[in-house]
């Protein structure tokens, strides 16, 4: 997982960094080589720490938790630099992966409806797009590459919905084609590397969609609201505060619930809080199953 030319990359950036202490933040995938990595950078006279919370990409920073350990860095895994401003230095080391995507398009191609098709993944495979281009080019698709998206940015795919009549996910995880499909007009297709499957994500716009209107159209008879925030930037927390103060002021009380990094139903639920309904302002992929499961609407 971690072979000798990328613990060579990762120290030289330490390294560069003049860093004595590192906090290492990895997403669950990277999380079975950690203890390898940890082992090399020890060795090397570090003082090494790993994170064992979730990652869920660039923007969920550990660098207060560095701060707190006297780290001199965090060393992100797997992800790319979205620019956030950091308590402590964070080196970005994004992890891609040699993954042959033209094996499963061999089973998988003869079930794609569209001829016109925009390719996507995330950071860790989009170094094999153009394989898997090449690939369906020979199968008369006619192929565009969008590169890498996330399920909250998906602008390099947007420049192509014109261009293409479908989107090709290819990778594992849903948030990021949902969150393409949520932002595009036309019917994203994923296929999932994990599961071996593929699934037409364009019926899955339209129930999310009218799921969210109907809990929007009940909040409006509900006298009590609970705002759920999270603690990842000061932006977000006040940008939440004002949409409790301004938006909700006509209803009899209002509460803003600060969740932390992530969100559990047993910190907000109805037995603790007489707030039948939360309006969330955090990002989907961090709220989870609690979206699914309890009464919620998204209000970004």
């Amino acid at each position: 997982m971690f072979d000798r030319k990328r613990k060579s990359e990762i120290l030289k950036l330490i390294n560069k960094e003049k860093a004595k202490r590192v906090l290492i933040q990895v997403p669950e995938g990277l999380k079975t080589g950690a203890k390898e990595l940890m082992d090399f950078l020890e060795k090397k006279d570090l003082d090494v720490f790993l994170s064992l919370e979730p990652c869920f990409g660039a923007c969920d920073l550990r660098d207060h938790e560095a701060k707190i350990l006297g780290c001199d860095v965090v060393l992100h895994l797997g992800h790319k630099d979205l620019g956030l401003r950091t308590k402590v230095p964070v080196i970005y080391y994004e992890y891609f992966m040699d993954f042959n995507f033209t094996d499963i398009l061999k089973e998988m191609a003869e079930k794609i409806k569209f001829r016109k098709l925009c390719l996507v993944t995330t950071v860790q495979f989009v170094k094999n797009l153009e394989s898997a281009k090449k690939f369906l080019e020979k199968g008369d698709f006619d192929v565009c590459v969008g590169g890498e998206i996330l399920g909250c940015d998906v602008s390099n795919a947007k420049r192509f919905e014109k261009m293409a009549d479908g989107y090709l996910f290819i990778g594992s995880g849903r948030f990021h084609p949902l969150g393409l499909q949520e932002k595009v007009n036309k019917p994203v297709l994923f296929l999932d590397i994990e599961n071996q499957s593929l699934e037409d994500l364009s019926k899955e716009k339209d129930r999310l969609k009218i799921k969210r209107e109907m809990r929007i159209q009940k909040a409006r008879g509900l006298r009590n609201f609970g705002v759920i925030i999270s603690s990842n930037d000061a932006e977000t927390c006040w940008n939440a505060l004002r949409y409790a103060n301004f938006s909700l002021d006509q209803k009899d009380e209002v509460k803003v619930f600060f969740m932390g990094k992530g969100v559990e139903y047993q910190k907000i639920s109805t037995d603790k809080f007489r707030h039948p309904l939360k309006v969330t302002r955090v990002c989907l992929n961090i709220l989870g199953p609690c979206y699914r499961q309890y009464r919620y609407f998204d209000s970004r």
